[in-house]
């Protein structure tokens, strides 16, 4: 009986009221060194899908003008503070995609490829820095508030040969990492550069 007693008496399981406290203490810390490195990762994630939506949209337009024998276009359309809309046209008569041949319907958008809304990626440059160029050759000069640039206008025409006239396209997390995609004209090829505050050069990457 006593035995009994003393059973029913016994402390039930479980966790006191300090042992609480010292896991959610526990849990916070462990939050708060995880989570900047969570927003790192999700910056790097979506610096890499943007770049790569690009590239992917230039080489598809400088496939299409090889196989269709005919200059076509990568347009770049900014529709908002932070969204572009990138679009694909062909020349109509014969002197390449322009601005006002696009106007006055001679050379013709064939399709929406897509709008780029990778946040918190935007097409710009990263504020208040001394951006090296990724030629090498000293500090990014130019418009540093025209990031994509081909020409007069947002357009980067590639020809049934291959060729383009150079352009680059930059992109920035708000944070402190850029790419920038760049078109090399004599061939054509698409080649994507990173940068990072602090260092003193862009290196390429595959990705």
């Amino acid at each position: 009986m006593n035995h009994f007693r003393k059973s029913l008496l016994k402390k039930p399981p479980g966790m006191s009221l300090s042992e609480v406290l010292i896991a959610v203490a526990i849990l916070s810390m462990a939050a708060a060194i995880a989570l900047p490195e969570l927003s790192n990762i999700r910056r790097r994630v979506a610096l890499r899908t943007a770049s790569s939506r690009i590239t992917n949209f230039l080489i598809f337009c400088r496939a299409s003008a090889i196989m269709h024998g005919r200059s076509t276009a990568a347009v770049f359309e900014q529709i908002g503070d932070s969204r572009w809309r990138l679009s694909i046209a062909v020349d109509g008569d014969g002197d390449g995609v322009r601005s006002h041949d696009l106007q006055t319907h001679i050379d013709v958008i064939t399709d929406v490829y897509r709008e780029l809304e990778c946040s918190p990626v935007e097409v710009g440059f990263l504020k208040g820095h001394r951006l090296p160029d990724p030629s090498g050759r000293g500090t990014l000069g130019g418009n540093l508030d025209d990031p994509v640039r081909g020409g007069v206008s947002d357009i980067i025409t590639f020809t049934p040969e291959g060729n383009a006239r150079s352009g680059s396209i930059y992109l920035f997390d708000q944070h402190s990492s850029m790419r920038v995609i760049r078109i090399y004209g004599v061939s054509g090829r698409v080649r994507t550069l990173e940068w990072h505050l602090g260092e003193r050069k862009w290196k390429r990457v595959t990705w």
